[in-house]
Formats: structure tokens, sequence, C-alpha cells
């Protein structure tokens, strides 16, 4: 445990969570829209259970109170801020750089997360040294939509869970080994696994993911990615075979897509809407991935 001025930082465990549960419920939900959900507690702490299973979660606490929390993963040599929450009676007092200065480790090449669009993350993130690197588009559609879809001649083939070459796939195109991942998509966010294929050629992987963390006004509906392919088209193709899936079964579409990658255009010329838009920031001069062809699972990158 270490204090800085009157702040303690220290690193969250299992007895923690409720703290961790309040202040992303005040930062996050409550009061936006007027009729926030009262989600289940499991529901809304799987995405920061998995954290702290798997990475860090470390809180700040101010008088006794818990006024702020940052949560982090590495995998290889990245290291991704999943999330940094700050009550807002106690934002611009340096408590996130407090944070972070516990939370993100030294010892790792590259540092990355995904930026809101408040000014003081992004000079935050900058000053550590984490460069914009592109924006990164939150799109949604409704489960009607399917007919505006441009069609492709890509076939989808369910993988199994457990597919050792899908895994590896993934490794390439996201540029990190992670099976801590793997397994959270599949027991906690029920996702189905695909190869893409065009005229018997396997082309590219991906997956949907049938609940997610942060579909939380929109329950129902279906997360795609990641999802990765070989080319620019292979990779726009893919993304919009995994939408007209997701249409199919009569869901709501919620993806999540780079500023470079091709398939951004046709979805919004299929009338996909913007929901928000964030930014990728990132430590590395050369990218560990290639946004043109790789989609990310959105909620845990």
């Amino acid at each position: 445990m270490a204090g800085v001025a009157d702040i303690i930082i220290w690193r969250a465990t299992e007895a923690d969570m409720p703290a961790i549960r309040d202040i992303f419920y005040r930062n996050e939900i409550a009061g936006e829209p007027p009729d926030s959900p009262d989600l289940p507690e499991p529901r809304l702490l799987a995405g920061h259970a998995h954290l702290l299973a798997t990475g860090e979660i470390w809180i700040a606490e101010q008088d006794g109170l818990p006024i702020g929390f940052t949560a982090r993963m590495v995998r290889g040599s990245i290291a991704y801020l999943a999330d940094l929450f700050v009550l807002q009676a106690h934002q611009s007092g340096n408590v996130g750089r407090q944070l972070l200065t516990a939370g993100f480790p030294d010892d790792v090449a590259i540092r990355c997360t995904m930026s809101s669009t408040d000014p003081r993350a992004h000079a935050l993130y900058t000053r550590l040294g984490m460069r914009p690197q592109w924006p990164n588009y939150w799109l949604r559609s409704a489960a009607n939509r399917r007919d505006t879809l441009p069609e492709t001649d890509i076939h989808l083939i369910e993988a199994e869970p457990d597919d050792a070459e899908w895994a590896a796939w993934d490794a390439r195109y996201s540029g990190r080994q992670r099976p801590e991942e793997h397994a959270y998509w599949l027991n906690e966010c029920h996702a189905i696994r695909f190869w893409f294929e065009r005229a018997g050629q396997r082309i590219g992987y991906g997956q949907v993911q049938r609940v997610s963390d942060g579909s939380l006004w929109l329950p129902d509906a279906y997360t795609l990615g990641p999802i990765g392919a070989e080319t620019e088209a292979d990779a726009q193709d893919c993304v919009l075979s995994a939408a007209d899936w997701t249409l199919r079964q009569g869901r709501v579409v919620r993806v999540a897509v780079p500023g470079p990658h091709p398939a951004l255009k046709p979805l919004l010329d299929a009338h996909f809407e913007i929901t928000y838009i964030e930014t990728f920031h990132s430590s590395a001069s050369v990218p560990f991935f290639d946004a043109r062809l790789y989609l990310p699972p959105g909620d845990l990158f």
C-alpha cells in the first residue's frame, strides 16, 4: 500500500468489488439516461471479476472512502488499460495519474488503452507516452435492417470452442496470446466462433458474443469481435457476413470498428448508427496489430 498526499492507492481484492461496482455505476450508468438499469450484481461485474482474476485492479481512497479505480491486464509484452474511473467530485485532482502510476507496470514493452471523449483523459494518456492512433467507432443496428447490408460470398463455418488453430489466428491478428480472454468469451459471453471461407478457402476467423457487459441497455444485443482476415477486402466481407448472421438471428448488432478498417463505410452505408467514438492510444512506435485487418472484441479489446 502506498500513500501520495492524502490519496491512498491499493490493489483490489474480492472484498473491494462492491466499491468497484459503486464507482462504475455512478460514472457510467446512474442518471444517463434517466431510466438507468438496476442490473444484477453478477451481470454488471462479470468483466471486472475477470480483470481481478487475470489482471489487476487498483483503488484510490480519500478520507476513508473509495473515489476511483483502474483495471489493467498484461498479455505478453502488452499492457492494456481496461478501465479508469474517478468520481466526478474528485476529477482533475491528479487521482487518475496516481492510479495509473500504481497500476501500469514499467516492465512491459507496450502500454495501450481506449480513451473516452474526455479531453483530460486524452491529455493524461498522451503525457504518459500513449499517443493517439485512430478513432474507434461503436456502431449499432436494429435487427430489422438486414436488407441494407451488401451481400458477400463468405461462408461461415462454426468452429469448435477449443480449436487451437482459431486461437493461433487470434494471436496472429491481435498481436498477443490471450487464453484468459478466450475462456472469458466462451464462459461469460457465450461466444460462438466461426471460420470465414470464400470459394472453399479459409480467409478469416471471428466470433459473435451473445452476452456483453457493455450492452447494459440492450441485454439481448450481440457483439461482434474479434474478427481478423488476410486482406482488406476479406476483412470487410468477414465483418459484413458476421453482421448478417447476427441480424438473421433477430438480434441487434453491436460492433466496435477502428477508423482504418474497411468495414466502417459499408456498415454506415447500411444505416448502422454511431453510438460512441473513442480513441486508441498506444506507446508502440510500430503497431502490434493492423487495424485494417483486425476488428477488436469491443469491451475488452
